[in-house]
């Protein structure tokens, strides 16, 4: 048995719009991108409103959902994460928000956690959006943050009584390197590949791992050619994810878990429509096995 997740950043999705039908009409498209992945399980990231719920809810009428409240007590939006899950997939579900996530910056929101059970096991998928930003204080933060996510599985650890749990976090890491002591490049100090690569390196030590995906790249700039690896997906190393493909990176062919969909995998009057009409970040996809 298994079960399909897609974690999605998708910009500032439910800003104020021209219309109340081009609303609409971005939710239809956003909707119909994320039924391409045929999820069971899907977390969505930038929502910047409420109303967002109400029409995912008439999109897709079999899920439940939950969402995130992380609002900073002045009535503006911190791009929240909305989180939705079959009803007849799974024999338990439960929503919870992780507010120790919100680290020293009052925008941040809560990590989204569902847990459901499946074949006897509970797994943990927490939906994650970090600190974004390439000073020190942002580069610290996420390094916090990912503090928080190796005690997290400690503690989940601890409540199954000595059996190993199962943790999977997706999300927008911004995982976008360190410039110091200002943003210019000539100030770059840690390059992107070096944060994830130790990211990876501190995974490894927390019996976490950080997982291949299709595509290295999930974040373009909207007006330009500017592209980043920010998105990604890791577990606790008892979690079994199907491979969904194979690539060759540097110069040997690898297999990944990750499905990465959007902006990547189109000719460029479709990777533009894309990047205008949807989003930024490309989606990703697993599937978790039972």
């Amino acid at each position: 048995m298994s079960f399909r997740v897609t974690s999605w950043n998708i910009k500032e999705f439910g800003k104020k719009p021209k219309s109340a039908a081009a609303l609409k009409k971005r939710v239809k498209a956003v909707a119909a991108h994320i039924r391409g992945q045929t999820p069971d399980v899907f977390g969505l990231m930038e929502i910047e409103s409420i109303n967002i719920l109400d029409l995912m809810e008439d999109e897709f009428p079999n899920f439940d959902f939950g969402f995130t409240d992380g609002q900073d007590g002045q009535d503006r939006n911190n791009k929240e994460i909305l989180v939705g899950w079959h009803k007849d997939k799974f024999d338990q579900a439960v929503f919870s928000q992780k507010r120790q996530f919100r680290l020293y910056n009052p925008y941040l929101r809560p990590g989204a956690l569902l847990s459901v059970k499946q074949n006897g096991n509970w797994y943990n998928m927490l939906f994650l959006h970090t600190d974004s930003g390439t000073e020190a204080r942002d580069f610290g933060n996420r390094f916090e943050m990912f503090e928080k996510v190796w005690s997290l599985r400690k503690t989940l650890d601890r409540k199954v009584a000595n059996r190993r749990e199962r943790l999977i976090v997706l999300g927008d890491y911004n995982t976008m390197g360190l410039n110091y002591p200002s943003r210019r490049v000539a100030d770059k100090i840690v390059k992107e590949e070096k944060e994830i690569g130790s990211l990876s390196d501190f995974a490894g030590k927390n019996k976490m791992t950080l997982f291949e995906k299709s595509h290295d790249l999930t974040w373009r700039q909207s007006k330009g050619s500017m592209t980043s690896d920010l998105d990604h997906v890791m577990a606790s190393d008892v979690v079994k994810l199907k491979t969904l493909g194979q690539r060759s990176k540097n110069g040997i062919d690898i297999d990944f878990p990750v499905q990465v969909a959007g902006w990547v995998d189109k000719n460029k009057p479709e990777r533009n429509a894309f990047l205008r009409d949807l989003s930024d970040h490309c989606s990703l996809t697993v599937e978790v096995l039972t």
